[in-house]
């Protein structure tokens, strides 16, 4: 976890304080929950990968990225033409000529595969989320979001029965 990484402990010291009695393990799973949530709703976690080799005939490209992250969604694909025109040049391919295939991997439909290679021809943009198990997330995100996600996992801790902690005026 490096220095661009924030742990989700970090959160759960800020938060305890007002769940009087709740576990931090109970507090940092809800983080990890609504974090989840958070980022599979509002797609603002978007991650363009470095570009990618084009392969003539492949179907299958790895997904490769940092952190304790999952892909959600492919949100662009972009490839250059044999001329190597620039990305910024270049229209999205439609979304129906490929898929996320296991989670990790571009898959395009056979008929849409490229058929010409070209170094660095590929341009993938990803919508992330945190795997359900993630430590924390990269403290550019942190930054912007931490509130809105203490909010949410604090307003479904307090809202839970008959806990110590359970204050359902203050979840609302």
């Amino acid at each position: 976890m490096a220095g661009n990484f924030a742990l989700y402990d970090d959160l759960v010291v800020r938060m305890v304080s007002e769940l009087p009695g709740c576990p931090s393990a109970i507090v940092k799973q809800e983080l990890q929950k609504t974090g989840y949530r958070f980022f599979a709703d509002s797609g603002v976690w978007l991650e363009t990968l470095d570009p990618l080799d084009i392969v003539s005939g492949q179907q299958d490209y790895e997904l490769e990225f940092d952190g304790d992250a999952q892909v959600y969604q492919i949100q662009r694909v972009r490839l250059k033409g044999e001329s190597g025109d620039e990305f910024d040049q270049i229209a999205a391919l439609d979304p129906s000529n490929y898929y996320l295939k296991d989670d990790t991997y571009l898959s395009f439909y056979s008929a849409y595969a490229p058929q010409y290679s070209l170094s660095g021809g590929m341009e993938i943009q990803l919508m992330l989320v945190p795997t359900w198990t993630a430590q924390g997330l990269p403290v550019n995100l942190i930054n912007r979001y931490a509130l809105g996600i203490m909010s949410g996992a604090k307003f479904e801790l307090m809202k839970m029965p008959k806990k110590s902690w359970t204050n359902t005026d203050l979840a609302q």
